[in-house]
């Protein structure tokens, strides 16, 4: 099994996300090794698949939003075959944030969960996708899904300062055998140092089995 880059995974993923996206009523052409939007000329869509181990993709999903900036989303696709782990990667995807980035951008705010935040004492307008989870969420003494994280994950936000314009952050922090195995909070595709040291700072339920959680969204000028 070689690790690195997976040859031919261009044209999978631009196949796979493109039909995602016609399920949800966004019809798209290829153009090249990019997916272009008639009815959205501004935007383009791409991706590539990297292996990581026999049984794990990387799968880099790129969205032209504006010139010279590029939104990049990063998913893990299980299995040991190229086309079943890219499929299982775009699901991930789709239950991630998808919704988010049809609200954003695609012209469709009602299919996201949409907020007026102040972040940084300016008000901001918030697409937020939901909670998700590979492995299972984390759980309190009773064994209820413990998400209080996001409300310490929130405040720390709103108390950042931004610039204006349109921003994107995620949140993925994963734990196994009581330790933190990956503790990631990115702006704009690159680590936010202040928001990860806020995040692991967090009192996190400790269990030996392994959980993890995701989050994205998109904040625009209000």
């Amino acid at each position: 099994m070689n690790v690195g880059w997976v040859p031919g995974s261009a044209d999978l993923v631009c196949d796979a996300l493109g039909e995602m996206l016609r399920r949800h009523g966004v019809e798209s052409v290829r153009d090249g090794d990019k997916l272009r939007f008639p009815a959205h000329a501004a935007l383009w869509a791409n991706g590539a698949a990297y292996r990581e181990c026999e049984r794990t993709l990387q799968i880099d999903i790129r969205l032209g939003i504006e010139p010279n900036r590029v939104l990049v989303e990063s998913v893990a696709g299980f299995g040991t075959e190229d086309g079943p782990a890219i499929t299982d990667g775009i699901a991930s995807l789709e239950r991630a944030t998808l919704l988010v980035l049809l609200a954003a951008f695609f012209g469709r705010p009602q299919v996201a969960q949409r907020h007026r935040w102040e972040i940084g004492g300016q008000k901001r307008l918030v697409a937020l996708g939901p909670v998700t989870t590979r492995f299972g969420l984390p759980r309190d003494a009773e064994g209820k899904p413990d998400l209080r994280f996001f409300d310490h994950f929130k405040a720390r936000l709103q108390a950042q300062s931004l610039p204006p314009g349109t921003h994107w952050v995620r949140l993925y922090q994963m734990q196994h055998g009581g330790k933190i195995t990956c503790n990631e909070v990115l702006l704009d595709n690159d680590p936010w140092p202040e928001m990860q040291t806020a995040v692991a700072e967090f009192d996190w339920p400790t269990s030996e089995n392994p959980y993890d959680v995701r989050v994205f969204l998109v904040i625009r000028d209000a």
